[in-house]
């Protein structure tokens, strides 16, 4: 399991605008995770994010 600080998220809303973190950490086991993770936390699809720090 791996810890990862990711930001720059960009999120689908479907135009509504909830309040979202542009910014935040992830644990998952691999960074083809962290959108499903983001979206399970949220409840919101992820179009994008970049990897800032991973974390062991």
């Amino acid at each position: 399991m791996a810890i990862f600080r990711v930001g720059g998220i960009e999120w689908e809303c479907d135009g509504k605008q909830p309040v979202l973190p542009v910014e935040t950490t992830v644990e998952c086991e691999h960074e083809d995770d962290i959108a499903g993770v983001l979206s399970d936390r949220y409840g919101w699809l992820v179009s994008d994010f970049v990897i800032l720090e991973k974390m062991p």
